[in-house]
């Protein structure tokens, strides 16, 4: 049998293949370092970001703390104005009836509260009846007591009972009488209320003036209400303080109320006042887009009335350290690839050339290999020496896979030797076979010849031996090209052989065989039943003068079909028909037969074979009897082409 040799052609130089080698690191390589490197970017990004929020909120917590500083001194000083006992006792005269009483020592006491003060603007301190005494920057517009009497911020000053109120702007025109009881010149009563929503809408962006008025009562028994003092405070003062954030060159600082409406702002060339309307109430940083420019955006509540301080400074005014450090990273970037490139030509030079010299010795190999036919009858001719790799100094890895080539080799010419080997054996069981079914006919139409002249002599018993033998013979001739076969078929032909035991038996056999009619067309392996039944009975019988029974059943569990098969012997050793009974197609050790159980083998692998290994033979003892128990899938009888029913009647025939 010649052996054929396929010799593959290279189209590709060992250059080119180590080209390939080296794109392949790259395309691999530089993915994935494209990927680590966006993540990192992306990452500081995001903590650049979160920096320059952190900063800026830095920024405007010291603004925060400034501005409730302030107001908080405004409220201290001025309570601590009205409990001044010259104060008390100007405000108690005039309530008295003094027309003009003495505020000398008022006007020393007041300009000692607020001097070095400079946030205050002025103070006026009235009466019931009169203006008592007013800072020299107070303009009669706002200290003129019948223009402080008749003000719509004082009817909401009487309305409530805060200690103090704050007013934006506050209202002087006169109170009507539909004015003073409509709700909408009403104040919330509570530190720090503004009147903003009694006023015209003020510009953002227009300096605001914010007034702190309070009632004062006399300290003798605080209730009697001697009058009222009011507090400004100094516009240019407030916007100073909003114009020392330190962040950003154009960053915009708001004073906004509870309404969400700019009190003050910082005095600066850009006005970002737009951004008021997207604005919520937050005391987290955040990064807004507007119109494709990004703020950062920082929100402190000063104080619990209600008021906040907003900033928002254009990030491309904070982020030119993030643009050098996205240049830097892209410079590394780059420098990476170039030395990624660098490395992979190495790798791939250092994996490519043991393969390649490893391809060429392998050619080398191969092409001084000569194919010769291999014959069973002839000794094989020595072979010429041949050349060995010489894998000194080569990688472990090449190393290896010369070895495995080797291996392949060996393992090629074994398969064909095998394969030649059967193919011969095949050959001589066709013929065998050939033989056999010249034989078996012979002895059929011998024994249908006995078989007419025992009935003519009136011998029942031997012809009934001889029709039981012929039906076996008759079965098992009958041509077939599938594996499986009717059960009902399969049971004829161990009825046949029972009956033909039961003749060398007599009474001591005793058979037994329940099956339904309705499990007549399942289909079971060819030849299963006749051998299991032939090694019961011989497994079964302690002694040809004792009775014995065979019983055989079937029965479906499971949605599987099971036959058993029991005798009375009990001497059989389970552990040892489990050992003849393990099978494994893909181990070589289990492949081999037991010359005593070579039937029980047989069926079972064919069981396994032909219907899967879950399938086939097992078993067990109970109530002192041995069950060899066939399991096998449920398959139906299909009904027979008309040319194969012609071809099994010529058969019956013949």
């Amino acid at each position: 049998m010649n052996k054929k040799h396929f010799k593959l052609k290279h189209n590709h130089s060992p250059q080119r293949f180590q080209t390939k080698l080296l794109l392949s690191i790259f395309r691999i390589a530089t993915p994935v370092i494209g990927i680590i490197c966006g993540i990192s970017l992306w990452m500081l990004s995001q903590n650049y970001q979160q920096t320059v929020i952190n900063s800026q909120a830095a920024a405007t917590e010291k603004i925060r703390s400034d501005v409730a500083n302030l107001l908080e001194n405004t409220q201290t000083v001025s309570q601590d104005m009205i409990f001044n006992s010259a104060i008390q006792q100007i405000l108690s005269d005039s309530t008295s009836g003094e027309q003009f009483p003495q505020n000398a020592d008022v006007s020393y006491h007041v300009n000692g509260f607020i001097a070095n003060r400079d946030y205050i603007n002025c103070v006026v301190l009235t009466g019931h009846n009169q203006t008592l005494y007013s800072t020299e920057k107070a303009f009669t517009s706002i200290s003129d007591y019948d223009t402080i009497l008749h003000s719509r911020w004082l009817a909401t000053l009487r309305e409530s009972n805060e200690p103090f109120l704050w007013f934006v702007n506050p209202d002087y025109r006169p109170v009507t009488d539909d004015a003073s009881t409509s709700d909408d010149d009403a104040c919330d009563n509570f530190p720090g209320a503004s009147e903003m929503d009694t006023q015209p809408a003020v510009n953002q962006g227009e300096p605001q003036h914010l007034m702190m008025a309070r009632p004062v009562y006399s300290t003798t028994d605080y209730s009697t209400r001697l009058g009222y003092m009011v507090v400004y405070l100094d516009d240019s003062y407030l916007c100073d303080l909003l114009n020392g954030f330190q962040f950003g060159k154009t960053t915009n600082t708001w004073l906004v109320n509870s309404d969400g409406k700019a009190i003050l702002r910082s005095t600066v060339s850009n006005d970002y006042s737009f951004l008021m309307d997207e604005l919520e109430p937050a005391e987290t940083g955040t990064i807004l887009s507007h119109n494709g420019q990004k703020f950062v955006i920082n929100i402190k509540p000063v104080t619990q009335n209600g008021w906040y301080i907003y900033t928002a400074t254009p990030f491309n005014e904070v982020d030119e350290p993030l643009s050098i450090f996205l240049l830097q990273s892209i410079l590394l970037a780059l420098m990476m690839i170039v030395l990624l490139f660098f490395l992979a030509a190495r790798t791939s030079t250092s994996l490519s050339s043991p393969i390649i010299y490893l391809a060429h010795n392998m050619d080398n190999y191969r092409s001084n290999m000569t194919p010769e036919p291999f014959s069973m009858h002839t000794p094989r001719k020595p072979q010429p020496e041949e050349k060995t790799l010489d894998t000194r100094g080569l990688p472990a890895e090449i190393i290896q896979i010369y070895d495995s080539y080797q291996q392949m080799i060996a393992r090629i010419n074994t398969l064909i030797r095998e394969n030649y080997v059967k193919n011969l054996e095949k050959k001589d069981a066709e013929l065998a076979l050939l033989q056999s079914q010249i034989n078996p006919h012979f002895l059929y139409n011998t024994l249908d010849s006995i078989n007419w002249m025992a009935i003519s002599n009136d011998q029942d018993e031997i012809s009934e031996m001889v029709t039981a033998l012929s039906d076996m013979f008759r079965l098992s001739l009958t041509k077939s090209k599938s594996s499986f076969i009717p059960l009902s078929q399969e049971l004829d032909y161990v009825r046949s052989y029972l009956l033909l035991q039961q003749f060398r038996y007599q009474d001591c056999l005793d058979i037994a065989i329940n099956c339904p009619d309705a499990f007549g067309d399942f289909l079971v392996p060819r030849f299963t039943l006749q051998p299991l039944v032939e090694n019961a009975i011989k497994h079964g019988i302690t002694s040809p003068d004792e009775p014995f029974s065979i019983n055989l059943q079937v029965l479906i569990q499971k949605y599987e079909l099971h036959i058993l098969i029991g005798n009375d012997g009990a001497r059989i050793s389970l552990e040892h028909m489990e050992q003849l009974l393990d099978f494994d197609a893909s181990q070589h050790e289990l492949l081999d037969f037991d010359e005593n159980s070579y039937g029980v083998q047989n069926i079972h692998r064919r069981i396994q074979l032909i219907c899967g290994l879950q399938y086939g033979l097992s078993y067990f003892i109970r109530g002192g009897r041995t069950y060899c128990d066939i399991r096998l899938p449920i398959q139906k009888k299909e009904k027979a082409a008309p040319q194969e029913t012609e071809d099994r009647a010529d058969d019956t025939e013949k």
